[in-house]
């Protein structure tokens, strides 16, 4: 995986150190991912990490660290590969012995981290964007702008769909069209009781006070130390965090289960500089046999 020539340079905010999850069992994309961690699928022709990486260093990120798992062996052999080609970033890795949660796994980074603010990226999600990193740039530059505890990158989504994510409330009614404070975030509560339907986009800003907020939370049902709970915490104590909206033609694609993954293959698919046309020409073929065989498309 190469990084463009001409990525440009840091946001001048002074953030150049991310932490990266990577220790996830990819449970829902079972069997595959028996052999191969969710973070190396392919989606097109890179693997959902080349995506994140990339999106990392177009933002100014310098330096990576990656919290992973003892039964995925192949995430840092493949890490330490990409190194040799030169991607620009520089990589160091940390071991969760056990997955416990967001929120555990962050606490590997603690020491690395030392005193100063930084991105936390999830390795299973690629924020899709033209250019690549516009997203994570505005959430660097609402850090700094806002003076705040936390930026969290967010997406507004379905009603139905909040139970699956942490989800923020506003702290005001306005549009929430631009950067907006909250004052709160919820880690995937019922429909009913979700504050807003701003939901958490894989991507944050943090001060090492995470840290010990984390350590003062406590785990869910599941047993797991989740990011929101601590943050919580954190606004309860400075009510000072900024979310982030996802713009127009920007997504996040969460390569977690099998739905996903392959609605982001086709995507990839019919978008392939070289092979799209052919494979558009296949998939209308394939839509209008279902559409003789009476399959409503789209259902």
């Amino acid at each position: 995986m190469a990084v463009p020539a001409k990525a440009e340079e840091t946001v001048s905010v002074g953030i150049t150190r991310a932490v990266v999850p990577v220790a996830g069992q990819g449970s829902r994309l079972r069997p595959l991912t028996h052999l191969l961690p969710k973070e190396l699928l392919p989606v097109g022709r890179k693997l959902v990490l080349d995506y994140v990486i990339e999106e990392l260093y177009a933002a100014g990120i310098r330096e990576a660290l990656f919290i992973v798992s003892p039964r995925k062996p192949q995430i840092r052999t493949y890490l330490e590969e990409i190194v040799g080609a030169g991607t620009g970033l520089r990589f160091a890795f940390a071991v969760q012995e056990e997955p416990k949660g967001s929120g555990d796994a962050l606490l590997y980074a603690a020491e690395w981290v030392g005193e100063q603010p930084f991105v936390v990226a999830f390795g299973d999600c690629i924020i899709a964007s033209s250019p690549v990193g516009a997203p994570l740039k505005r959430l660097l530059q609402a850090f700094k702008q806002h003076e705040v505890e936390a930026a969290i990158l967010v997406e507004e989504v379905e009603r139905e769909r909040l139970s699956h994510y942490g989800v923020v409330a506003p702290a005001e009614t306005e549009s929430h069209e631009t950067p907006f404070l909250i004052r709160d975030i919820v880690e995937k509560p019922s429909m009913d009781e979700a504050p807003s339907s701003f939901v958490v986009a894989a991507r944050w800003i943090l001060k090492p006070t995470i840290f010990d907020a984390i350590r003062r939370s406590s785990p869910d049902p599941r047993g797991e130390w989740n990011i929101p709970d601590a943050l919580r915490k954190l606004l309860n104590a400075r009510p000072r965090a900024v979310a982030v909206p996802l713009l127009q033609g920007e997504a996040r694609r969460d390569i977690g289960s099998w739905g996903s993954f392959l609605v982001e293959t086709v995507r990839s698919a019919i978008n392939d500089p070289e092979y799209g046309s052919q494979i558009r020409r296949v998939a209308a073929k394939e839509l209008t046999r279902f559409s003789d065989s009476g399959i409503v498309v789209g259902k």
